[in-house]
């Protein structure tokens, strides 16, 4: 049996990841933590339970749909750039055709995603206002 030696990630080492987006000190700290043990996975399995333990964690400690679709925007822009500085280890990799072609992400992006209820009473809240600022202006 082969030992694979992984070098310790520091969660300060994470901390400008954590402050791209709009997110509080709490929220940043776990990104910075979730990204620190994000970066050693090798495994799908190991990326999948990280996730699964980061997201049992953040739906306790947030209720809100406000607050969760923010918040995890946080950490998917932080994953995406976290990864844009390094390699993603082949079998974590995902292909995804966009409008501006095929992209190639992590496996952790399409994992970490707030509760799809959550989006859509977003969009709610969203064209409601849009609604109510287009008959203050009278279009």
């Amino acid at each position: 049996m082969t030992t694979t030696t992984v070098k310790a990630q520091r969660a300060e080492d994470f901390k400008p990841y954590a402050k791209l987006s709009r997110s509080n000190s709490d929220v940043q700290h776990h990104i910075a933590l979730f990204l620190a043990k994000l970066v050693q996975a090798t495994q799908p399995e190991t990326v999948k339970q990280i996730c699964h333990d980061e997201l049992a964690w953040f739906l306790e400690r947030y209720e809100g749909a406000s607050a969760r679709t923010t918040y995890m925007s946080a950490y998917r822009k932080a994953i995406q750039a976290c990864f844009a500085d390094r390699d993603i280890p082949e079998g974590l990799t995902v292909e995804r055709q966009t409008t501006k072609g095929w992209i190639t992400q992590h496996l952790a992006l399409d994992l970490m995603m707030a509760p799809r209820a959550d989006y859509e009473a977003r969009q709610q809240q969203n064209r409601a206002k849009t609604d109510a600022d287009q008959e203050l202006d009278g279009v």
